[in-house]
């Protein structure tokens, strides 16, 4: 009788959860979300499709992860296969980046909290390349990064540098600003892979682009961007190049260093003035925006 009534209260809490849930205003359950995910979100999704897609994205790559196959292990690096055939050589390639990365930063990867060693899934079922839960990794960090047969391809080739994009998001997992971390993944790729394709930009960052002034007033702050920015390729594209933009003014204005001690500030709306001597939409301007 006790496990009998322990049953219909657990029942009755379901019920009444499926009520409350089919009771919010539309309004609220059709609110266009900001992309949360790794990967561009999806305009007008409902939070319980929003929270359906991302429950089943990382089911899918927990699935991933246990049929993956370890194609080579290094000092800092481990590389997987998964639907095709990895070459061993892109161990030293990753290993290379690792070691730019850190040098260029003068930051340490934080094994402590991503593990012993960056893994690397490069898996022909990964749409968009990303980091393990993309942009709520900080919530879950793991030294994880997926990536397409295609940015594979072009990282062995010299001509892509998404995959050194991704790795710097490990390196710098704990941010504030989602400008500031996509902005200086697109630095450090482009400093190390100079003219190559990265992230949102395959065609690389070398080209000029009107951006318009209602993206440009997220550049710096800790605001997430609406999906009308972040879901829709081109303007995804637009944006990646504003925050590259941003961050290589801000970089070429008064080194790595200062910039650092900006990303790692809770507050960075508040440091531009200390740091930089200028209000933050004054450096948007300088820098061309």
């Amino acid at each position: 009788m006790r496990f009998l009534r322990m049953l219909l209260s657990a029942n009755v809490v379901v019920f009444i959860l499926l009520i409350a849930l089919q009771s919010l205003p539309v309004a609220a359950q059709m609110r266009p979300r900001a992309g949360g995910s790794g990967m561009p979100g999806h305009p007008g999704e409902s939070r319980t499709e929003e929270f359906m897609r991302k429950a089943s994205q990382e089911q899918s790559e927990q699935e991933l992860i246990r049929r993956a196959q370890l194609v080579v292990s290094g000092a800092h690096i481990e590389i997987y296969q998964d639907g095709l055939v990895v070459d061993p050589q892109f161990l030293a390639v990753t290993e290379d980046a690792y070691g730019k990365l850190e040098e260029l930063t003068g930051r340490k990867f934080d094994t402590a909290v991503l593990g012993p060693k960056v893994r690397v899934f490069v898996s022909t079922q990964i749409g968009i390349s990303h980091v393990w839960r993309g942009y709520e990794h900080p919530k879950d960090p793991k030294g994880i990064v997926f990536l397409n047969r295609r940015v594979y391809a072009g990282a062995m080739a010299g001509t892509d540098a998404t995959f050194i994009h991704e790795m710097s998001h490990l390196l710098t997992w704990k941010f504030y600003s989602h400008t500031l971390r996509e902005g200086i993944a697109n630095y450090l790729a482009q400093r190390i892979r100079p003219g190559a394709g990265s992230g949102a930009n395959p065609a690389g960052y070398d080209w000029s682009v009107k951006v318009p002034k209602a993206m440009a007033s997220y550049l710096g702050t800790t605001k997430e961007a609406p999906q009308m920015m972040t879901g829709e390729p081109e303007s995804r594209g637009v944006y990646y190049y504003a925050c590259y933009r941003f961050v290589k003014h801000l970089v070429d204005a008064a080194g790595m260093e200062v910039f650092m001690k900006l990303y790692e500030s809770r507050k960075p709306e508040d440091e531009f003035p200390k740091l930089y001597g200028a209000t933050r939409k004054e450096l948007i301007a300088a820098a061309g925006m």
